[in-house]
């Protein structure tokens, strides 16, 4: 691992750990609440960056569309669930993650291709994955999209950025994820998004934010 790179990891770990431990002292937070959606796109970009920098040369057009059919897909996806309540469930985005559109952070789409390319990450890391199983590849990164919504849950409740009727998340809702995940998936696996090599960053990013969410949720 270059050293510029450990460099990076240290610091999306320090930002999100920092980011942690304000909410837990009570400290920044006006500007922390200020800046929740622009960060979420920031760092979804610069991950992004990453992995088209790390390819350069063998980066497919075709990677470019996907991410940009995860982003607009999955906030209409989050648009119809939010007006209708029969996707996820019936739920209703604070006013934490701004700005919105339709009443959907803009950031929520951002968010999706995020965890994606970081579940995808960690995928390729993962010693017992059958490299020549694309199917089960795609299983394992939904089941860890799932994983993950199952974490933030909690977390994402105490920050505003979201609240359930009647205060309970639904199973429907991990369903959803689970389900919604293999969806964007499917067009990633024609476009070989999968056969794309995401730099370590990328998988940190999974890990960064899982223990931004636990430091959250045990405040």
């Amino acid at each position: 691992m270059q050293k510029i790179e450990k460099i990076k990891i240290i610091l999306l770990y320090f930002f999100l750990i920092a980011g942690g431990l304000w909410h837990i002292l009570n400290v920044f937070q006006s500007i922390m609440s200020v800046l929740a959606g622009p960060l979420l796109i920031g760092l979804s970009i610069w991950l992004l960056g990453e992995v088209i920098q790390i390819n350069r040369s063998k980066i497919i057009s075709k990677y470019y569309q996907w991410a940009a059919i995860v982003i607009v897909v999955s906030f209409i996806t989050e648009t119809i669930g939010v007006k209708t309540g029969i996707i996820f469930g019936v739920y209703s985005y604070g006013p934490v993650l701004w700005p919105q559109l339709a009443g959907v952070p803009i950031a929520i789409g951002f968010a999706w291709l995020l965890m994606l390319i970081s579940s995808i990450a960690l995928m390729q890391r993962l010693p017992v994955i059958n490299r020549s199983n694309i199917r089960t590849q795609i299983l394992i990164i939904a089941a860890l999209m799932t994983f993950f919504d199952f974490m933030m849950e909690p977390a994402a409740i105490k920050l505003n950025y979201w609240s359930w009727q009647n205060g309970t998340v639904p199973i429907q809702n991990y369903a959803a994820w689970f389900i919604i995940s293999l969806l964007l998936l499917i067009p990633g696996r024609q476009m070989k998004v999968l056969e794309v090599k995401y730099p370590v960053l990328v998988m940190h990013a999974f890990f960064a934010q899982l223990i931004y969410f636990i430091m959250i949720m045990f405040k």
